[in-house]
């Protein structure tokens, strides 16, 4: 009796040891799809990731039809880099594709610059219960000013100077109205001159102007950036003549930014009425002239400058910060100026206060007095960063 006894202690050890060998087995078989199915989400998620990204730095226009009204015209002709890094096209894209594979996607917030933070657009990317955020940097608006040795003018000397130790990158193209529009908006900030309301669809990709100097340096630290400097304004115009030659023995300096010579060009030849508007000229400055023949919001072509900076002569007047020299500190060129205009031309400033837009805000030097401009005259402005 005792041996049979002992038997069926045996017997029912075993059958407890296999059936919790067999539960942990199934636990474990749970685990491991459990295990399979988060990896599959989370590669899935990294995918969509990776999707938007492309679509982000990309801004593929076509992607965007129907357009969505309230922020884009369909009779624009935008410029292509006008919807890279743009959170607008984002929320259009999302609004008609708010599902990328099998993630849903969804907007959360743009995020202003604060300390070591960039500013980026934030999207929520959800699969199951697995969630992730996936911030959006700005990596399209900026151009990386080559590293060279430079030079600037100021009245009385020649500074030397170079960015080999160091990396400036200054915006191709000025702040424009849907920027501020969503600066505004974001960090509850109401202009003094301007009302964003009177802001119509098919002038948001065009420059801001009519800012106060203060407001103009509010956006660009917004952007975690600061106002583009003269200097760097000039580097990014001047033609270089030899790219190649980064440590040129001396800097020449010619009047137009897509040219080493100056009696050939157009703007020269206007001044001795030697010139007929059309588009390939206006591409390269929009003056007065060029509305005869389009408007300057349908400009979507225009040709940059040697380093990538857009709307330099013609356009919007700019104001720029001048470390040198405090009295030089805006571009005049614009587009209500003649071709003849001796105002179009690189090296060529006035001084504004940074506060209004009337003749007495603006100090005109004494041999360029005969040089006519229009007021009031409302200058835009773009924004750079030096690391």
């Amino acid at each position: 009796m005792q041996k049979s006894g002992n038997f069926k202690l045996i017997v029912i050890i075993l059958v407890l040891s296999s059936a919790a060998f067999v539960v942990r087995y199934l636990i474990n078989e749970e685990k491991t799809k459990h295990l399979i199915q988060e990896s599959k989400e989370r590669l899935e998620l990294a995918t969509a990731a990776s999707e938007l990204l492309a679509l982000w730095r990309s801004g593929d226009p076509t992607m965007l039809a129907p357009f969505c009204r309230d922020m884009f015209d369909v009779e624009v002709s935008y410029p292509v880099q006008y919807f890279r890094c743009n959170p607008d096209y984002m929320k259009c894209l999302l609004s008609q594709r708010p599902r990328i594979g099998e993630v849903d996607v969804s907007w959360l917030k743009v995020l202003s610059a604060s300390g070591s933070r960039d500013w980026g657009l934030v999207l929520k990317l959800e699969k199951n219960k697995q969630i992730e955020t996936l911030v959006l940097g700005d990596n399209c608006t900026q151009v990386e000013l080559p590293k060279r040795r430079y030079s600037f003018k100021t009245k009385n000397s020649e500074v030397d100077w170079d960015n080999f130790d160091q990396s400036i990158k200054i915006d191709r193209y000025l702040a424009n109205w849907r920027d501020i529009q969503e600066w505004t908006s974001s960090q509850n900030v109401k202009l003094e001159n301007v009302d964003l309301l009177n802001i119509k669809v098919n002038y948001r990709h065009m420059p801001a102007v009519g800012l106060k100097k203060s407001e103009m340096k509010s956006y660009c630290s917004y952007r975690g950036k600061k106002l583009a400097s003269l200097p760097v304004f000039e580097a990014a115009s001047y033609h270089p003549r030899n790219r190649s030659v980064v440590r040129p023995k001396k800097i020449i300096r010619t009047p137009y930014p897509w040219s080493i010579y100056t009696k050939s060009e157009f703007l020269y030849k206007a001044r001795k009425n030697k010139w007929k508007v059309n588009k390939e000229d206006c591409r390269k400055a929009f003056v007065e002239e060029c509305s005869d023949i389009l408007s300057w919001e349908q400009m979507a072509d225009d040709i940059p400058t040697w380093a990538g900076l857009h709307d330099v002569i013609g356009g919007a007047p700019e104001y720029l910060e001048n470390p040198y020299e405090k009295d030089r500190n805006l571009f005049v060129s614009n587009s209500t100026q003649a071709a003849s205009s001796l105002w179009h031309q690189l090296g060529e400033y006035a001084f504004w206060n940074g506060e209004g837009f009337s003749q007495n805000d603006f100090i005109i030097e004494e041999n360029d007095k005969d040089k006519e401009i229009e007021f009031p005259l409302l200058p835009g402005f773009r924004c750079m960063e030096i690391k």
